[in-house]
């Protein structure tokens, strides 16, 4: 199965030894020694925008789905082909994450929204 969450969750979640953590941020946490995937972290550029407030969801959600779409095709392909094998295995488990809480406004859900017709990504 395929799951998003955030860092500070991740000690309370108390995961089991079947739970692949990977960061989808452009940084880690300091003393998080975990896999990262910054195909899936916003560009620097972007990140710098929406902290200053130099645009809005909308923006920011068009701007992060075109980063995502210009990505090479035999990148996008590779990501699917990591994603897929945990799907739909019930002893598998993928957690991608980042850093905002649950409710707060993430890459990781627009994420999760773009990959729902694939996969069923459920957040933690």
């Amino acid at each position: 199965m395929i799951y998003t969450s955030y860092f500070a969750n991740i000690k309370r979640l108390n995961l089991g030894p079947n739970y692949k953590l990977v960061s989808i941020a452009r940084t880690n946490p300091k003393g998080c020694d975990i896999p990262q995937c910054l195909y899936f972290a916003p560009d620097a550029l972007l990140l710098k925008k929406y902290k200053e407030g130099k645009c809005n969801d909308a923006e920011y959600i068009a701007m992060y789905k075109g980063q995502l779409a210009s990505l090479p095709k035999e990148i996008k392909q590779r990501l699917y082909e990591h994603l897929k094998p945990y799907a739909n295995d019930p002893n598998n488990h993928l957690v991608l994450l980042c850093y905002e809480a649950k409710g707060k406004f993430c890459h990781r859900h627009i994420l999760a929204q773009m990959y729902k017709s694939a996969f069923n990504i459920t957040e933690l």
